[in-house]
């Protein structure tokens, strides 16, 4: 017999030998109500911990995306093949500092809330590549260098280029203006968004303010 089978057998054996002698217990089968109970509760911590999340969403000025939806963020618009630099926090302890990562796109993946960049630099000679998750909250900001004019999605090739050929040729003329078009005409939109949304706040504040404002007379009177 395989000695595996055998020491399994055994342990079995002695487990049968325990719950005989009272060492071992089998826990009772929940009726109904327990098990109705036992979810009313697994279901009040799940929308605890929901309201706790969206509490500390809402402290750190970041919106929780629903299922296909994206998170808003004041992301700049950029491309394979353009120059960025990357700013990211690093938490040392109880310090908190910003690091700069400057290279180019090479490859974009996923996308919505999963997105990530994968960003391609020259440090003394050697190609180092660094993969960022776009909407993490460790990503302070983006910027957007120079526009680089290629037509592959994935520049995995630059990774056997040496020299000059490493370097990817600037987007020049109307193709840039019209991206600059593009975020002005994207920021102007984003502006009005925002406007409105506080001019709705306003609104809703002062409507509620008149609300009180009627019905406290009418409960002094009362008094």
């Amino acid at each position: 017999m395989d000695p595996l089978i055998k020491k399994t057998e055994k342990r079995i054996q002695d487990e049968i030998e325990k719950l005989k002698e009272g060492e071992i217990t089998i826990p009772a089968e929940e009726t109904e109500e327990q098990k109705a109970a036992t979810a009313g509760k697994k279901g009040k911590k799940a929308k605890a911990a929901k309201k706790a999340a969206a509490a500390k969403a809402a402290a750190t000025g970041k919106k929780k995306a629903k299922s296909g939806d994206q998170i808003e963020y004041d992301m700049p618009y950029y491309r394979i093949g353009d120059e960025i630099k990357v700013f990211f926090k690093i938490i040392e302890g109880d310090k908190e500092r910003h690091q700069i990562f400057q290279g180019t796109v090479i490859a974009k993946k996923h996308g919505g809330i999963r997105e990530t960049l994968t960003v391609r630099r020259i440090v003394e000679g050697e190609g180092v590549e660094r993969i960022f998750p776009v909407y993490s909250p460790k990503i302070s900001r983006i910027e957007v260098l120079r526009r680089g004019r290629v037509k592959r999605a994935k520049l995995y090739y630059l990774r056997d280029r040496i020299g000059k050929a490493r370097k990817v040729k600037e987007l020049l003329g109307e193709p840039v203006q019209k991206v600059k078009r593009w975020e002005a005409e994207r920021i102007k939109d984003k502006e009005a968004a925002t406007q409105a949304k506080i001019e709705e706040l306003i609104a809703a504040k002062k409507a509620k303010d008149e609300a009180e404002a009627k019905e406290t007379p009418a409960e002094e009177s009362a008094e």
